[in-house]
């Protein structure tokens, strides 16, 4: 893990027909699922608990390591401690749960930061940076606040000034594809293991072109 190889899987064994484990599996206590994949479901060493923490470590490494929603979020909590106990612990956290959409997967692992009184407003500002530049979201997720009154009428202003010329391709209504968010936190240059640098900005989230880039000096023109 501490390669951090873009993806990590876990492999549970399958004792197929005709195999030589399969044969003696008897030898060494082994029980596998009587249908297909023939999966193993304990041996001498290793309890059905075991094999069910694992598999809630792979379902966690699955939502979050695997996807670009909150991996650099649970890469901030995870910090120098133990990545195989973090992921199995967050993995018995979301044990039943379905956690289908990018807002649920955020609010699962708030709700596990809560659980360990790991919650603060570093960690909510970088899932809410990670979910916007996937997706627009006019409600915010984690309660995060909005742009004030203020900040909007800068955002209004910066795009009358500077949408043409930063979206030159014909796009008459860059607000059906973008989103400015402000953040106390620089994100844009954070790597996701060590503290975000503080620091007041705002940050363009284009859909459009998939691009995230840092318009506070624009915007303080605006003001």
């Amino acid at each position: 893990f501490a390669l951090q190889p873009d993806m990590l899987q876990l492999g549970f064994l399958k004792l197929l027909k005709g195999s030589r484990l399969r044969k003696e599996a008897e030898s060494f206590g082994c029980r596998y699922s009587a249908a297909t994949p023939y999966e193993v479901r304990r041996t001498d060493s290793m309890t059905p608990e075991d094999f069910f923490r694992l598999k809630g470590c792979e379902k966690a490494l699955d939502l979050y390591y695997h996807s670009p929603y909150a991996r650099r979020g649970a890469l901030y909590l995870l910090g120098e401690g133990d990545s195989f106990a973090f992921f199995c612990d967050l993995g018995e956290w979301i044990r039943g749960e379905t956690l289908t959409s990018p807002r649920r997967r955020l609010e699962a692992l708030w709700a596990f930061a809560r659980s360990q009184g790991r919650c603060s407003q570093a960690l909510r500002e970088i899932l809410l940076f990670d979910f916007l530049c996937l997706e627009r979201a006019p409600s915010l997720p984690l309660n995060a606040a909005p742009p004030d009154e203020r900040e909007r009428r800068m955002i209004r202003r910066f795009f009358q000034i500077e949408g043409k010329k930063r979206f030159p391709d014909g796009a008459e209504n860059p607000w059906r594809f973008c989103q400015v968010q402000g953040f106390d936190y620089d994100l844009l240059h954070y790597d996701g293991t060590t503290e975000p640098v503080a620091r007041r900005n705002y940050v363009l989230f284009d859909h459009l072109h998939k691009e995230q880039t840092d318009i506070t000096g624009a915007l303080d023109r605006q003001k």
